[in-house]
């Protein structure tokens, strides 16, 4: 790895160099190796966002932004990709609520959405990336994961985490026929970490830990 790393480091500093060769030839090189190693086990985060870096200069938002999404798969609690992503978002036109759960994409069968500064997402997709059952009793929702378990209701601000009560900010509710849960909450509950920037959020375990 830290030959390949190296390898990488030098061939960036040689697109960078002056000579006959433009600066356009000079990164699609460097594009192209960063791509071959970034296609290769070895990939690791730097790898990545350097691809990243690269197809942006080259105007292709689109590659930029699989390749920090791949960077974020590889190392969820990396917060440098966030901000990154914010910017090609929005070069590409993507303002919808974007959510990562340890670096990968759940798909929603109805969107994210916002009340009062929370976000709120379907629980049937939230508890499933998270390792974690849904049981329903009357109106009542439990999450389940080992020995952990979240008891949330429709419309209520009190839930309880692992038998003791709490106070939600806001409270669950249905749209599109499904019931949305408060992100934030439900990721703490079970020990994760939650990084935001301008409608990304991760859920990811704390930093040092694996998923």
């Amino acid at each position: 790895m830290d030959a390949l790393r190296s390898a990488v480091d030098r061939l960036k500093e040689w697109s960078n160099q002056p000579g006959t060769k433009t600066d356009e030839e000079a990164d699609r090189q460097a594009e192209a190796a960063l791509s071959e190693a970034a296609a290769s086990d070895q990939a690791d985060p730097q790898i990545l966002t350097a691809l990243a870096d690269i197809r942006e200069k080259l105007n292709d938002a689109v590659g930029a932004i699989q390749a920090l999404e791949q960077a974020l798969q590889s190392q969820p609690a990396d917060q440098t990709v966030l901000p990154k992503l914010r910017k090609l978002y929005d070069v590409v036109g993507k303002k919808d609520i974007q959510v990562f759960v340890d670096g990968k994409k759940p798909v929603f069968d109805v969107p994210p959405l916002v009340r009062d500064g929370r976000t709120l997402v379907p629980i049937r997709q939230i508890a499933e990336a998270l390792g974690a059952k849904v049981d329903w009793n009357q109106g009542t929702v439990t999450i389940r994961r080992g020995n952990q378990s979240v008891t949330l209701e429709i419309g209520d601000p009190s839930a309880s985490v692992n038998g003791q009560n709490v106070t939600l900010d806001v409270p669950p509710e249905v749209s599109g026929g499904r019931t949305l849960v408060p992100l934030r909450f439900v990721g703490e509950a079970f020990g994760m970490a939650i990084d935001y920037q301008d409608g990304i959020v991760s859920v990811h375990p704390p930093a040092g830990q694996n998923g």
